[in-house]
């Protein structure tokens, strides 16, 4: 369930994205000594993104779109390795068999620098676990609060739903309100139902033991 609101979210974002560029990738020329010239990663990543919406002028195509952001993934660029991710945990959206381990990899590299959507995705995997990614909900958690101190709304409800399993609750609020102040519905749905914040461990206030 928090994949398909993840999934709607990143859909949405798409939707608004600013207009990207419509060019489609060609093969780099190369010098009279067969170097080629720094690859523009920006220009791959949004021919990909035209090409994985079908917008601007391209028609959707996944493989050309995991080509492109692959090519631009390979020279570092946190948000292609993302959308790499994405499309590899998919199976680009049901065309291939789902490659797990290798959207692991790529999340992890997006992660470590620093992209909050990678870190949430990252987290989500192993929170779950997959054929050949074991769940290990302790990363999990590490990887959601990256997130969720970045603002991710996801991610902030997550680590507040595992850290109140862990039994901290006190932490757990703290994040649950921080989500549900974003708008984030299944946050604001929690919140509501709880009526008395103490139900998650929030201090009694003084003298209610003697009351």
């Amino acid at each position: 369930a928090l994949r398909k609101i993840r999934e709607r979210q990143l859909a949405k974002k798409a939707e608004t994205a600013a207009p990207v560029a419509e060019t489609k990738a060609t093969a780099p020329p190369q010098d009279e000594e067969g170097v080629a010239p720094p690859v523009d990663v920006d220009a791959l990543f949004c021919t990909a993104h035209c090409y994985e919406r079908g917008i601007h002028g391209c028609s959707r195509n996944l493989p050309t779109a995991l080509h492109l952001y692959r090519l631009a993934a390979e020279q570092g660029h946190a948000v292609s390795q993302w959308r790499m991710g994405e499309l590899l945990e998919s199976g680009l959206g049901g065309q291939m068999e789902p490659d797990f381990r290798e959207a692991q990899k790529w999340y992890t590299l997006a992660a470590e620098s620093g992209n909050p959507q990678a870190q949430n995705a990252l987290a989500l995997l192993l929170e779950e676990g997959q054929q050949g990614v074991p769940q290990d909900t302790e990363t999990a958690l590490r990887w959601h609060l990256a997130a969720a101190q970045q603002g991710n709304a996801l991610s902030q409800f997550c680590s507040a739903s595992l850290l109140s399993k862990m039994g901290q609750d006190e932490a757990a609020l703290i994040w649950l309100q921080k989500s549900a102040a974003q708008g984030f519905g299944p946050a604001e749905r929690v919140v509501a139902d709880m009526g008395d914040m103490g139900d998650m461990g929030e201090p009694a206030p003084r003298g209610a033991d003697s009351e």
